[in-house]
């Protein structure tokens, strides 16, 4: 950031290959990574310390994909991705990079989430859509995988009154579990999710 912010900003062009891209995620756990999800799929762009530069790596899979988050320390799956761009499917994919579908009920699928927020030591994903789906509702839902049965459960957690936009989680109560925070455009709300697991 310059001294004085007014003045230009010093800019860095990391990609100018991909068309259509609609999110990213940052993951720093061991160094920074940026999973860039777009038409062709998601292009990962690395920084190395050491060498100070970004580095650009990888095939572009999976695509074309609207929303991405990454769950590094998750004992379940790696990514979850909404496909195509505010698209009606929700996928995981694991460290091989197997895709698992988990549902096709989206419809306008625009915000993703993924964090503990059963307590449990292992990561879910919430998952909202804009646009009435085939059972003509719009809403929230999680999906947690169940260790014992390797099965994957689906939670609803809004049933028809938050057509989402956007989302995101926070302990806003320090009670140690983890709120959702929506919010919705079409339906004119912002809503907190209290966790009370």
């Amino acid at each position: 950031m310059p001294k004085n912010v007014k003045t230009e900003w010093k800019r860095t062009l990391l990609d100018s290959t991909m068309h259509m891209t609609h999110n990213f995620e940052i993951n720093e756990v061991e160094t920074t990574n940026l999973a860039i999800a777009g038409k062709e799929g998601v292009g990962m762009i690395n920084f190395e310390k050491k060498k100070g530069k970004w580095y650009k790596w990888g095939n572009l899979e999976y695509g074309p994909l609207g929303e991405i988050k990454i769950a590094p320390s998750s004992k379940t799956f790696r990514t979850a991705a909404i496909s195509p761009m505010h698209g009606n499917n929700l996928s995981v994919f694991d460290n091989n990079h197997d895709r698992t579908f988990l549902t096709d009920n989206l419809n306008q699928g625009h915000a993703l989430a993924t964090a503990d927020f059963l307590g449990n030591g292992n990561h879910q994903i919430a998952v909202c859509w804009r646009e009435p789906n085939r059972d003509k509702r719009v809403g929230i839902k999680m999906f947690s995988k169940n260790i014992r049965t390797k099965n994957w459960e689906e939670l609803t957690i809004d049933d028809n009154k938050m057509a989402c936009e956007d989302m995101q989680v926070a302990d806003l109560n320090g009670d140690g579990k983890l709120d959702i925070i929506a919010s919705g455009r079409a339906t004119h709300n912002l809503v907190i999710y209290w966790n009370r697991n």
